[in-house]
């Protein structure tokens, strides 16, 4: 234990353990166990504790160094097992949240027959697609759900094929593969609700491709057709494009002009035809306008500089750093342990590669504003993240007599950190307490909204107390004009209407008012004490603090 990495990573497991007393927006990365019950927390230390015993690592370390390494790369059934047991842990284990990323969104518009969500490209159209042609008999959930299983189940055998063609130690690749199994982003494969889980997969086999094309394995095509596939569902795999690009130019065993079409064609070909598959589905030049010209989020991308959730604010701080304790801690942890190894490899093909990949993602993540907030934005570049694990695994140090001691506490770590990340999000009522609370530390935008999307759940549920409270939260933490994003298409069983305080006597028209419930009654005056019950049955709440009222009639 006397290594600096062995001793950094206890370190983290030990953050987990604090994180239980250290709920709220601030540790968002690491306080999964805060909103779990406490057996589930006492059963994890008892497993950390036991597996972290020199005895247990040196056990686990020789099975690494050979047996557990030679039944996945070397045997046909490896794979297939491994696959299997992964699979049925996706299934068993799929996520019951909706709250995370553009999730709820996403099933709002797939649920109304929105054809296209472009950033999103093919993902959200064959999603839509299918649920079209299913008329309604599979719910959107269901099917988003059955996609990112689907997902999962492909990857493991497609990315174990790629690492066996690597000329690495086997351990190496047994690193590579663990940490894609137990990082933070094999969320996406636990019916996770998003559209980044196909992204994931193709950018992680782009980056293993891209390896085994420096070290003369396979050809460029191969490697430009998997970016070509990201591309094809998801437009933020353009970020990849600086890699590729690297490679295009640096690799001096060809000339440019032979690498070139094997470099462009594939991406251009599966790119233009997603957008052939849009425009004869009816993608337009209003579309475009609507989703580039009009975009006020492209008008914004950038992180502010100044200001308290600025660049150099302590907020952004905070969220950064919780944001790689969820995506990759140990391969963060050992890529900076072994910055001076980096450095003094640093002409090294594919080392330069990775490199080129993982600092344009760092820049952009940098750089790139949280619209919905850190923690609900966490998947923005998670499929990138696979650059981070093979950086760790071609520069961790390890003793040449038995180097599987270096990647058994990195698994173990590894492991034991995205448990509890997995067995959260798995949960529909611990998963909501933790949105709740997180959205709190959101800024005021994206709070607003975070409790809009809590209101509609509430709705669905017919829990109208929570509901109500919700909905007051996002009017008061927001532009009144939000009221006139809440289910306008559709009667609701609870209406909010801000009104300025001089329109009081205008009460808005509406149909016949019925008595609202006493038990709606009692929670709105927890809510607002200084509620007054109007002539017919619509309770005045007045916050005196602002100079807007809100109308609740049930």
């Amino acid at each position: 234990m006397k290594n600096p990495t062995y001793l950094a990573m206890i370190l983290l497991l030990f953050l987990v353990f604090c994180g239980v007393w250290a709920s709220g927006p601030n540790a968002w990365g690491f306080n999964h166990f805060s909103y779990l019950p406490i057996s589930y927390f006492l059963i994890w230390m008892v497993f950390v504790a036991v597996s972290v015993l020199p005895a247990v690592q040196n056990s686990l370390a020789m099975s690494l160094q050979k047996t557990i390494p030679y039944f996945i790369f070397k045997t046909k059934i490896g794979p297939f097992v491994l696959t299997l047991f992964l699979g049925l842990s996706f299934y068993f284990l799929q996520s019951q949240s909706v709250f995370l990323g553009d999730g709820y969104l996403i099933l709002n518009l797939v649920e109304k027959g929105a054809p296209f969500r472009i950033f999103d490209n093919m993902d959200f159209f064959l999603h839509s697609l299918v649920f079209q042609i299913s008329d309604n008999k599979v719910s959107a959930a269901s099917l988003y759900r059955f996609g990112s299983i689907l997902g999962g189940i492909l990857a493991i055998p497609l990315v174990i094929l790629l690492l066996k063609n690597l000329r690495w130690e086997l351990w190496r690749r047994t690193l590579v593969l663990a940490l894609f199994m137990f990082s933070g982003p094999v969320v996406l494969f636990f019916g996770y609700i998003e559209s980044y889980t196909y992204l994931y997969i193709f950018i992680t086999c782009f980056l293993i491709s891209g390896v085994l094309y420096l070290e003369n394995k396979i050809p460029l095509y191969v490697a430009s057709s998997f970016f070509g596939l990201a591309i094809f569902f998801h437009l933020s795999a353009v970020f990849c494009l600086p890699a590729l690009i690297h490679i295009l130019f640096v690799d001096s065993r060809q000339r440019k002009w032979s690498r070139f079409p094997a470099a462009i064609l594939p991406p251009l070909l599966l790119f233009g035809m997603s957008i052939f598959i849009h425009l004869q589905s009816g993608y337009s030049t209003q579309w475009f306008q609507h989703d580039f010209l009009e975009n006020g989020n492209l008008d914004q991308m950038l992180i502010p500089f100044g200001g308290e959730r600025g660049f150099f604010s302590l907020a952004n701080l905070i969220n950064q750093w919780n944001l790689l304790l969820i995506i990759a801690p140990v391969a963060s942890l050992v890529v900076l342990l072994r910055i001076k190894s980096i450095l003094a490899r640093r002409r090294e093909s594919s080392l330069q590669f990775l490199l080129v990949h993982l600092i344009t993602i760092g820049m952009i993540g940098l750089v790139l504003d949280r619209k919905l907030g850190f923690a609900r934005d966490w998947d923005l570049l998670v499929a990138h993240s696979a650059s981070l694990y093979l950086v760790a695994a071609i520069v961790i140090s390890a003793p040449k007599i038995f180097p599987g001691k270096a990647l058994s506490l990195a698994i173990t770590t590894s492991f034991f950190l995205t448990i509890p990340w997995v067995v959260l999000q798995n949960s529909e009522i611990f998963s909501l307490t933790r949105f709740t609370d997180v959205a709190k530390g959101f800024p005021t935008p994206a709070r607003a909204h975070a409790f809009e999307e809590l209101g509609q759940y509430f709705r669905e549920k017919e829990t109208f107390g929570k509901l109500c409270q919700c909905m007051i939260n996002a009017f008061w933490q927001t532009l009144p004009t939000i009221g006139t994003m809440l289910w306008p298409e559709q009667p609701i069983p609870l209406l909010l209407v801000i009104q300025n305080p001089t329109a009081r006597k205008e009460t808005p028209s509406l149909s016949k008012p019925r008595p609202i419930s006493r038990r709606l009654c009692a929670g709105i005056r927890q809510i607002f004490p200084q509620g007054k019950i109007s002539e017919n049955y619509c309770y005045w709440l007045e916050n005196p603090n602002r100079q807007e009222s809100i109308l609740v009639r049930y």
